[in-house]
């Protein structure tokens, strides 16, 4: 895991990973500055602010990898284990998280456990999909996007975890279909494909963002007849014992 984060690290200092990584603190401040609460906390990339425009008071920063270059607000946790306690959070902003871990579930999973009711998930990943990966046979693009797309999550896949961790989705945006390319102004010629690909063709952009919100826990109409019987069952146990007594005392 470790070496395919400073891949990725690596990747967004670079002039191509820049441009792409302004794209996307855009559509993260736009996401988190009415999402009201207290603690929020961002997993991966925490040397650039995703959270600056969150109006949340305490702010966590976790780096997925342990490295030697790290701020005092920056802690080292495994994404699949964090140190935060059940229910103690209203935001959690996963940056390529599932993108680098051996077990992206359980980092969903977790991500689940450290919520509360009603908080907010946002994850941000790369299309396996998109033109980037099936363009990658090319030589100049193994500089320019160092990416294997088998440790990419689908979005299809996503979506799937996050509803059967009792997820709500409110929000899914695809974006940037320009190529990837060894300088961003031959990139930002390309600049018309954005609004195209975003009518033509979404399935093939570069980028995914997924917002889904934890939901309350309640009782499915099931549960609450179960619950009904139970009660039945416990008030009839508790009544039994006076009955047979009556009946002794009569004879």
């Amino acid at each position: 895991m470790e070496n395919k984060y400073r891949t990725l690290q690596t990747w967004f200092q670079s002039e191509q990973g820049q441009y792409i990584l302004d794209w996307e603190i855009q559509k993260i401040h736009q996401l988190t500055k009415n999402i009201s609460g207290h603690t929020a906390v961002q997993i991966g990339l925490s040397e650039h602010n995703l959270l600056l425009h969150s109006p949340m008071l305490n702010k966590i920063y976790i780096e997925p990898a342990e490295h030697t270059k790290i701020e005092k607000r920056i802690t080292y946790c495994p994404p699949d284990i964090l140190s935060l306690d059940e229910a103690s959070t209203d935001l959690v902003i996963l940056a390529h998280t599932l993108e680098i871990t051996s077990n992206p579930y359980d980092t969903l999973k977790e991500v689940q456990r450290i919520l509360k009711p009603e908080g907010r998930m946002i994850a941000i990943g790369f299309n396996p999909y998109s033109l980037w990966t099936l363009t990658q046979w090319l030589p100049y693009k193994r500089e320019t996007f160092p990416f294997k797309r088998k440790t990419f999550v689908p979005v299809k896949t996503l979506q799937g975890w996050i509803q059967q961790l009792g997820f709500t989705i409110d929000h899914g945006e695809f974006g940037l279909y320009i190529p990837i390319l060894q300088k961003t102004t031959h990139m930002k010629r390309w600049h018309v494909l954005n609004k195209m690909g975003d009518r033509w063709w979404p399935s093939l952009s570069g980028l995914y963002i997924i917002s889904a919100c934890m939901q309350p826990f309640c009782m499915t109409p099931t549960e609450v007849i179960k619950e009904r019987i139970k009660q039945r069952l416990q008030q009839h146990t508790a009544l039994a014992p006076n009955s047979t007594k009556s009946k002794t005392n009569s004879t």
